[in-house]
């Protein structure tokens, strides 16, 4: 979801906490604006979700983003929750027009030596 400007904070309603919300009202919308990236409502704790990146490309946005799920035997409450991660993208030069956005998500990564 992109918030660009103040009044845009009004669609997230309860989907983020209330502290969330007062940073998202601070921010200088001139200079920049927000990505949140939403996991959905999940039945307990372990879920995550991060942005790594996000890359410009013209009028193109690239987010790349991490879901992660519960570790096996790790604590798990079970609770319904939203995870959601939020972050600021500077404005410098030229936004004037209508941009695409593609999310890519990395479920899992994994290095291996190959002999």
């Amino acid at each position: 979801m992109v918030i660009a400007r103040s009044e845009d904070i009004t669609q997230l309603g309860q989907l983020v906490s209330p502290e969330t919300l007062e940073k998202l009202r601070a921010l200088d919308y001139n200079a920049c604006f927000a990505l949140i990236v939403f996991r959905g409502l999940q039945g307990n704790t372990g879920y995550s979700v991060e942005i790594e990146r996000v890359v410009r490309q013209g009028y193109h946005l690239s987010v790349y983003a991490q879901f992660r799920y519960p570790q096996p035997g790790g604590g798990m409450n079970p609770t319904m929750n939203s995870p959601f991660h939020v972050v600021t993208v500077t404005t410098g030069g030229t936004w004037g027009e209508e941009f695409s956005l593609d999310l890519y998500a990395r479920v899992a990564s994994q290095s291996h030596r190959i002999p």
